[in-house]
């Protein structure tokens, strides 16, 4: 995937992580190695046609139109989306840092946990009742070898390098 620039994003896991795993700050960042689509962002913000839920519903109406015929205009042969947890902290007293990444498309990376955690709960492997993070339910072996199973290639360390 490569690198890139990377930006806070609002997503629920720095509110629901600490509820269910021992930890003080969860950022979560996310970013687009197609620098052209961050500059529009960046003018569509600045053009503040995102700062009311019409206008971005407008905004949003108009690119779900314009999209289809532009996805293949410049697009690389290869496409692929990434994500990736870094967790420092004290193991065993000592100050320790480890990381963890996954890549695939981003549709698989987004639907393929859903459909994987509907799966374990329909097979009963889900213990906890109502609304809750997946790091409070799910069975984590299991679900990133359903996941691995599925085409999802995983990664330990620094460099991302090194399969999981």
């Amino acid at each position: 995937v490569g690198s890139s620039e990377v930006f806070h994003a609002g997503h629920p896991e720095p509110v629901t992580r600490p509820r269910y795993i021992n930890c003080r700050t969860v950022p979560l960042k996310g970013g687009l190695v197609e620098t052209y689509l961050v500059s529009l962002c960046n003018a569509l913000v600045k053009l503040r046609l995102t700062d009311t839920v019409r206008k971005k519903d407008m905004v949003g109406g108009f690119f779900n139109r314009v999209l289809p015929y532009l996805e293949n205009v410049g697009r690389p042969p290869e496409t692929g989306s990434a994500c990736r947890v870094d967790v420092t902290g004290r193991r065993n007293g000592r100050w320790t840092h480890i990381a963890y990444g996954a890549a695939a498309h981003m549709d698989a990376l987004t639907g393929l946990p859903a459909s994987v955690a509907v799966q374990l709960i329909g097979e009963g492997k889900v213990e906890g009742r109502g609304v809750m993070g997946p790091e409070a339910c799910l069975p984590p072996e299991e679900f990133v070898e359903r996941l691995r199973g599925k085409g999802i290639r995983f990664y330990r360390g620094d460099a991302m390098t090194e399969p999981l």
